[in-house]
């Protein structure tokens, strides 16, 4: 049968009926076919291409199998190479799904070729809109003037475990500082070398002294009985716990995480346990944490409704933009394109995230663009965004290409909640 390709990459075939693609750190400098389990999968990668291609020999019924599965064949594949001196690269934006395509076998569909995208949109660049930046400076002339910003009184340790926390690319990493930030601090309310008790009692004791007269969100341990409780009972024993030792056989949880819900899971954490270092470093160290600007829930879905029954994705042969931002027409050079029928994904959608898929038919697509190497979004034919295959994209073997197309909006100002692994 046909084989489907990435560039010098061999995608789907009947003896690999499911897999994905992976986007590395940095391009590999050789050919390399690696297999994986006696031979239930196979890696592939190809000199000059950044691109890992993970194929799976037992087929995978829907999208989430399909990258599941592959994720941690990938991750595992790269150990080995890491260990025999070959190269160590990573994996990028795996939670993100910036640049991904899977592929597995629907009862419906048959044969079908994914390809992801999810576009980071900073939302403090409303901040710089003529009649936002208008309206937010006359509402702040009417309040009280805030002092200029001093800092807190004095340095203190957790606030480097904090900063380092920060600028971790990894979720992970990001964790372990966090959690030092909030024990750095705790030890500072209840000195921990005052208690003979095990380590996690004491973090329960410190947690309960420090939050004391503090009015906790309603979100910060919910569904948990007590608050203090929910930072021994699942912080420190589910993630404290399995991300300060390496030992497999209590559980550990891996940098650089092996699947999707693994990465939601860890985020959740990270977001409580960052939050209560916000909170108690307030109050008890006098820090501040200006926000200046931000956007709610709601206005984000109030502006991406927008985009509802409006935007269009077009796969198409055309050369990467040499300047997107100064780019007004959709089809500047004349390349071919050809447009997939697009409806908003309500059921892929996540807080702070609008999600579109475009559906077509390989044979029309491939009559329309023989050789794709992108794709494009438009609002009729004003460009939106665009996506670089950065390898010609064959479609052989597929009975049907999807683009997921999501747009990820962030408060750049708040604690960081978007991680390279």
């Amino acid at each position: 049968m046909a084989t489907g390709m990435l560039g010098a990459l061999p995608l789907r075939e009947d003896r690999f009926p499911a897999g994905a693609v992976f986007q590395l750190s940095s391009p590999f400098d050789r050919d390399a076919k690696v297999e994986i389990g006696g031979g239930d999968a196979e890696l592939r990668l190809a000199a000059g291409s950044s691109h890992l291609v993970v194929r799976l020999s037992n087929a995978a019924g829907d999208h989430r199998e399909a990258r599941t599965t592959a994720l941690q064949v990938a991750q595992r594949g790269l150990d080995f190479l890491s260990v025999q001196n070959v190269a160590h690269v990573a994996i990028t934006a795996l939670r993100n799904e910036e640049s991904s395509f899977a592929w597995w076998t629907s009862r419906e569909h048959g044969n079908v070729l994914r390809r992801t995208v999810i576009i980071p949109y900073d939302l403090s660049v409303l901040a710089k809109v003529p009649v936002l930046r208008k309206l937010r400076d006359d509402i702040a002339a009417k309040l009280p003037q805030r002092p200029p910003l001093a800092g807190p009184p004095q340095w203190h340790p957790s606030f480097r475990f904090y900063r380092m926390s920060q600028l971790s690319d990894d979720r992970i990493e990001a964790f372990r500082n966090m959690y030092l930030a909030v024990e750095s601090l705790l030890d500072g309310v209840l000195p921990s070398g005052r208690s003979h008790k095990s380590n996690r009692h004491w973090m329960g004791e410190a947690v309960a002294s420090a939050i004391d007269g503090v009015a906790l969100g309603r979100s910060f341990g919910e569904g948990h009985p007590n608050q203090a409780d929910y930072v021994t009972d699942v912080i420190y024993r589910n993630f404290r716990n399995a991300t300060f030792h390496g030992r497999a056989s209590q559980g550990v949880k891996l940098p650089h995480v092996e699947s999707d819900s693994e990465a939601e899971d860890m985020e959740k954490a990270l977001s409580d346990l960052g939050y209560l270092y916000v909170v108690l470093a307030k109050k008890h160290l006098g820090a501040d944490f200006p926000v200046g600007f931000g956007v709610f829930r709601g206005g984000f879905e109030m502006m991406t409704e927008q985009l509802v029954g409006r935007l269009s994705i077009h796969v198409t042969d055309d050369v990467p933009p040499a300047d997107p931002v100064n780019e007004e027409e959709l089809n500047p050079r004349s390349a071919r394109m050809y447009e997939l029928r697009t409806r908003n994904a309500k059921k892929l959608e996540e807080r702070f995230r609008r999600v579109f898929i475009g559906v077509g038919d390989p044979a029309l697509i491939l009559a329309d663009v023989p050789t794709p190497r992108g794709l494009k979004a438009s609002i009729g034919d004003v460009p939106f965004a665009w996506s670089d295959f950065e390898a010609p994209l064959a479609l052989d073997g597929f009975n049907r290409f999807e683009v997921v197309l999501g747009v990820h909006g962030f408060n750049p100002t708040d604690r960081r909640r978007i991680f390279e692994t």
